[in-house]
């Protein structure tokens, strides 16, 4: 009996030849047998691969983008997108993060170009998932100065390395978004009181931004609601109250009262009077002509309207 040749893909049967030499008296029966191949080759196997087949532990290649012009730099350690066979010979949509094509699902902004893989759209700060986050862009004012220092960095303009505001801070010019308390934690304005974040309506005053309740009066204390006005003096703030008490221990004293002088006043010999403090010293009327006429006395000097100072002449 002799095997078929290795490498065969269809069984055989074989048949010895007759042995002309005799044996004795014992007669030979030549069975048939069937020769199979023990270890085909592989190639005969056809094997059918389907989208969802995932690879084995063997790592897939990373693709070669094939866009022209100077590559973008990383804004952060990112992974990569393999295109499926063929896609690159229809328009694709692009991942605004990773540059590489988009196959099924993505992630579009309303009013906005930008397209993402869904698990490349997340926090360019924290790097957590935006897909169900509330989410916030780069504010306009920091990306315009970023993409103008990138760009005078590219027409060889040497610019001072200031933190924020590096080589490798800058990055490129993509859009970047952020989580909701990243984006109040880098951008949103701070408390002049507690240096926090101030998130929804707050004070504007003193050139400072201010929570409610932060924002109080400088002598009482008492903190101004949202709908107190307060008095902006000497770079503090002041209630009515404490201003009007203010102005009081500054203002000048009346000649006759002793109380202070706030407001319209007369300023006559050498001081200063309320209007209803200033009056003719015999007939306690005012001086409608614009006319008075000092008097001095053992007690001081005293002022007389024109009728009382005709009278003493007359007399």
């Amino acid at each position: 009996m002799s095997r078929a040749p290795p490498g065969a893909g269809l069984p055989s049967i074989c048949v010895a030849e007759p042995d002309d030499n005799p044996r004795g008296s014992v007669p030979s029966i030549n069975i048939p047998t069937i020769a199979v191949d023990e270890a085909p080759s592989s190639n005969n196997v056809p094997i059918i691969v389907t989208p969802d087949d995932k690879p084995a532990s063997r790592a897939r290649p990373l693709p070669t983008p094939t866009a022209t012009g100077p590559p973008r730099s990383a804004q952060r350690p990112r992974g990569h997108w393999s295109p499926a066979p063929g896609s690159s010979k229809r328009g694709m949509t692009i991942c605004h993060e990773c540059g590489f094509p988009i196959e099924g699902r993505f992630v579009a902004l309303a009013g906005s170009n930008e397209r993402f893989h869904p698990q490349c759209f997340s926090c360019y700060s924290c790097g957590t998932n935006l897909q169900a986050m509330e989410i916030s862009p780069e504010p306009d004012n920091v990306r315009c100065e970023r993409i103008d220092r990138i760009r005078r960095r590219t027409a060889g303009e040497m610019l001072d390395e200031e933190p924020g505001k590096t080589m490798a801070e800058d990055g490129d010019d993509r859009l970047r978004f952020f989580c909701h308390l990243d984006w109040h934690e880098l951008y949103a304005p701070r408390c002049k009181h507690c240096s926090t974040p101030i998130l929804g309506e707050h004070i504007v005053a003193l050139g400072s931004h201010w929570h409610y309740g932060h924002f109080f009066c400088a002598e009482c204390g008492d903190p101004f609601d949202h709908q107190m006005t307060h008095i902006e003096k000497d770079g503090y703030a002041w209630c009515i109250n404490c201003q009007t008490k203010r102005t009081e221990r500054r203002a000048p004293k009346c000649r006759k009262c002793k109380i202070a002088v706030i407001g319209q006043y007369i300023q006559a010999l050498g001081g200063e009077w309320h209007e209803h403090c200033f009056r003719c010293a015999e007939c306690q009327g005012s001086f409608d002509d614009g006319q008075i006429f000092t008097k001095h006395v053992p007690e001081g000097t005293i002022v007389l309207c024109t009728g009382c100072r005709a009278k003493e002449l007359k007399a």
